[in-house]
């Protein structure tokens, strides 16, 4: 996930890698069905707005979900 913008204009990132997890297949489930309804690109901002994206790596490929607060 990537936040970027606000005030400041700080970009922060973070991953987290589900792989030999035991409840990996919760995990990827829960990502998925968060994204299911996805925009790739963002909706119009708001002037020192956060924009949240967030891209969930499958085996079968990426989704990504970009969010404006």
């Amino acid at each position: 996930m990537t936040r970027s913008g606000g005030p400041a204009g700080v970009t922060r990132q973070v991953a987290l890698d589900i792989s030999g997890r035991p409840d990996a297949a919760d995990l990827e489930r829960l990502a998925l069905a968060a994204v299911a309804d996805r925009r790739a690109v963002p909706a119009p901002g708001v002037p020192d707005g956060f924009q949240h994206t967030v891209t969930v790596t499958t085996a079968s490929g990426c989704t990504t979900l970009c969010v404006v607060q």
